[in-house]
């Protein structure tokens, strides 16, 4: 549940449960301030978000943030119907989620479980999905 601060009208506080997805060790309560994200992406019940510190996070709708990994490289994330794309500070793009389409750029219709790197390279700048699919300058 939200809460404000007293003295701090708008600048909002989420008390939420964090675990780090390629860990087994225990959730933990942490507190998130609004104006620590850099970059989220939306698309029915499922949210991704870049954090300041440029780690990435997941959310299915439960009210739980999961990390993504251990990378703190993440610059954007656009999320699309079962899947995502986001693009790393080197510039590089990674997608991961349902394929039937071929919605993740990777030339094939499997899905992934986790970022996978598209292509090779390394100038991208921006990112934008649809529901099924991507596009990127």
């Amino acid at each position: 549940m939200p809460d404000s601060a007293p003295g701090t009208p708008g600048d909002l506080n989420f008390a939420l449960v964090a675990s780090d997805l390629y860990s087994s060790s225990a959730p933990a309560t942490v507190t998130i301030s609004v104006k620590s994200w850099q970059s989220v992406g939306v698309q029915g019940g499922t949210t991704y978000a870049v954090a300041n510190d440029r780690t990435l996070w997941t959310s299915s709708g439960s009210g739980y943030l999961t990390r993504v990994g251990t990378d703190t490289d993440w610059v954007q994330v656009a999320a699309g119907s079962g899947f995502a794309v986001a693009r790393k500070a080197d510039g590089t793009l990674w997608s991961w989620g349902a394929n039937d389409l071929g919605q993740l750029g990777l030339g094939d219709t499997a899905a992934r479980v986790i970022p996978t790197r598209i292509g090779t390279d390394t100038l991208w700048t921006r990112i934008a999905v649809g529901a099924a699919h991507g596009v990127a300058l």
